[in-house]
């Protein structure tokens, strides 16, 4: 039984952090830095203290096989897509050009935000209720997320880009927090990130499909992930940084297992 849930997660795993055509990048040596692109998630909330968050994690863990790699975190708190295409090129202008080498990994983690817009009610979208405005709304989501995929890569057309899908805090209704309106319009937002992943040649790290069916690693009657959550979170990401490295559970993710 144990061995069915551990091929089971492996095959999540897989499914979830590649794309039909990935474009293989130079690998950076040296100082390099790892920027998390996004909300507040990838500022760290949710994380008790703020070194449990994903993006710290994810750096303690890449510092072991590619030293020395410096973080920094831009992440927007209550950013949605069409203002973080504002905000992103100002923070890439903040990035040193020079030592270290610039912008060699990057993950971009953004929607929820979005979705909370429409649910609760973005009466300017348009006039015809919620179902249209939230279908109406993945087509401007798929649009900014590749207009600030384009400008990390022009930026650096050599970095290693991690899309992220975004994890249901609502845990599809059986969750603390939730369920999103029109029901399944998240599942539309990562339709489009692994869309786009396929487009680009970009990894995607499916958040949304490994943590699905753990509410427990939410903060309760909130979004955000928790401090076992942003673990989580950081092994799929970890991972899709490093598909052929085989990346060591966290234990919360053993645990769950049992």
């Amino acid at each position: 039984m144990k061995r069915n849930i551990v091929m089971a997660m492996l095959l999540i795993l897989t499914s979830g952090c590649t794309t039909a055509r990935l474009v293989k990048r130079t690998p950076y040596t040296g100082n390099t830095i790892y920027a998390a692109f996004g909300d507040c998630i990838s500022e760290g909330a949710g994380a008790d203290p703020l070194s449990n968050c994903f993006a710290s994690l994810t750096t303690d863990y890449l510092n072991k096989l590619h030293p020395t790699i410096t973080l920094v975190k831009y992440g927007e708190g209550g950013s949605t897509t069409q203002s973080y295409v504002t905000y992103l090129p100002i923070f890439l202008s903040k990035l040193p050009a020079t030592n270290p080498q610039p912008l060699a990994r990057a993950t971009l983690l953004i929607g929820l935000n979005d979705l909370l817009t429409i649910y609760d009610g973005c009466d300017s979208c348009t006039s015809n209720g919620p179902y249209d405005r939230g279908l109406r709304s993945v087509t401007y989501y798929k649009k900014e997320i590749q207009s600030l995929i384009d400008d990390v890569m022009k930026y650096n057309p050599n970095c290693n880009l991690v899309l992220c899908t975004v994890p249901d805090p609502s845990n599809d209704g059986k969750g603390t927090f939730g369920p999103f309106k029109p029901a399944g319009l998240i599942k539309e937002f990562n339709k489009k990130i692994h869309e786009l992943g396929d487009a680009n040649g970009l990894p995607v790290a499916d958040l949304y499909k490994v943590m699905m069916g753990h509410p427990e690693w939410f903060v309760n009657g909130d979004i955000h992930p928790n401090t076992d959550g942003h673990a989580v979170m950081a092994w799929v990401i970890e991972s899709a940084f490093e598909p052929d490295t085989k990346i060591p559970m966290p234990a919360v993710m053993l645990k769950a297992k049992k």
